[in-house]
């Protein structure tokens, strides 16, 4: 893999668990315990679940995604399925308003 031109090797351990990596490393048990109480810190990225932040913007991309799947489900004519992906929306849309409040007016 190559990032901004420095060459990062694959890690050949990235398919195991975090137990077994600590098993398979020679850590001594206080790198061990603060590897393995800290490394979900240092490990998760915005692909894994929950690691992306509740940003406004981030909050109407998922808007917006279930505006367009309800638009293809009112062309295609599932009207029930319009109705489950209209009850799902409005949440959002709280939850949009809520945080673009909290990020306009950060006192």
């Amino acid at each position: 893999m190559r990032w901004s031109g420095v060459q990062i090797p694959p890690d050949p351990l990235c398919g195991i668990s975090l137990e077994a990596k600590l098993k398979v490393s020679n850590l001594s048990s206080p790198v061990r315990f603060w590897y393995s109480a800290f490394s979900k810190f240092f490990i998760m990225s915005k692909y894994d679940f929950g690691g992306l932040e509740k940003h406004p913007a981030n909050i109407l991309r998922l808007i917006s995604e279930l505006e367009g799947s309800y638009q293809l489900c009112k062309y295609m004519g599932f009207e029930e399925d319009m109705k489950i992906l209209d009850k799902m929306k409005r949440p959002y849309y709280k939850l949009y308003f809520k945080t673009k409040k909290e990020y306009d007016n950060p006192l």
